[in-house]
């Protein structure tokens, strides 16, 4: 049982550096795009309205800062939370094959321990599978 939680913790971790790591990518491009998009905007502006002339660099300045930062937020919340609904799918579908699995081969109602111990063991299965495939690929005599 001890190596479905130290499997279930280093997963996890990998999944949260990943989802920053996404996180800062979308967000830094999303902040890029907003400070152009804002920069034009007042640069526009600025030529058109005479209002908008009259205003001090810093008043120009924080109109463009707050572009930025509405692209930084919005662009990477909306990457985070596509790619959380896409794990939660994913993780749905592999839940749901392990109750199906677990109920009609073994006539047991799986409960979440039990569904980590499958999903462990369909992955080793898998890993040995193409292990097995990589020695046939290379010719690699069986040690068994």
């Amino acid at each position: 049982m001890k190596d479905v939680v130290d499997y279930d913790r280093g997963r996890r971790s990998d999944a949260v550096k990943y989802a920053q790591s996404l996180q800062i990518w979308h967000g830094t491009i999303g902040m890029i795009k907003y400070t152009c998009y804002g920069s034009i905007l007042v640069y526009l502006a600025n030529m058109r309205f005479p209002w908008v002339q009259k205003q001090t660099l810093a008043g120009k300045a924080f109109v463009v800062s707050s572009f930025s930062i509405f692209g930084l937020v919005v662009s990477a919340d909306s990457h985070l939370l596509s790619h959380e609904r896409q794990q939660g799918s994913v993780e749905n579908e592999v839940r749901r094959r392990a109750l199906e699995d677990l109920s009609a081969n073994h006539g047991i109602v799986a409960s979440e321990g039990q569904i980590r111990r499958w999903v462990m063991k369909k992955k080793a299965e898998a890993e040995a599978e193409s292990k097995e495939e990589s020695n046939v690929l290379y010719n690699v005599p069986s040690t068994q």
